[in-house]
C-alpha cells in the first residue's frame, strides 16, 4: 500500500519519469483546509519512509522542523514568493553589474529591472 500511495501521488512525465516534486504539490494546492493538508503530508511522509526515493528520505526532517510553518499556509494562503522574486532579480543584477562605481546608476538599474523608472519623465 505506501507504495501505491507513494505512486499515486507521483505523476509520469512524456518520457515516463516520475516527477517526484509534482506528487507533494499537486495534491496539497486542492487541499481547503489545514486538517486535510496535515493528513495528506502525513500519508505522503509515511510513504516516503517506507519506499520513498532516497532524496526525499533527507527532506523528511527539514519537514519535521518546518512542519508548522509549512502548515500555516494553509490558513492563511499567503507565500513570500513575489519578495523572493524580486530579491533574485536584483541578485541577478548584481552579479551582471559587478564593477558599477556609481550607486546611483546600479539603484537605477535595478530600478529599472523590476519594472520602475528611476527617473521623472520628462515632457
Amino acid at each position: 500500500m505506501p507504495v501505491q500511495l507513494l505512486q499515486a501521488g507521483l505523476p509520469v512525465n512524456d518520457d515516463g519519469i516520475e516527477a517526484a516534486g509534482e506528487g507533494f504539490y499537486g495534491p496539497a494546492q486542492e487541499v481547503i483546509d489545514r486538517a486535510e493538508a496535515e493528513a495528506r503530508l502525513a500519508q505522503w511522509e509515511d510513504a516516503v519512509r517506507e519506499d520513498g526515493p532516497t532524496p526525499f528520505k533527507g527532506l523528511l526532517p527539514m519537514l519535521r522542523m518546518w512542519h508548522n510553518e509549512i502548515l500555516n499556509y494553509f490558513d492563511h494562503r499567503y507565500t513570500n514568493g513575489f519578495l523572493e522574486g524580486k530579491n533574485n532579480r536584483i541578485k541577478v543584477v548584481k552579479r551582471v553589474a559587478y564593477g558599477y562605481r556609481n550607486r546611483a546608476n546600479f539603484r537605477q538599474r535595478i530600478l529599472l529591472t523590476n519594472g520602475r523608472r528611476p527617473y521623472a519623465k520628462v515632457a
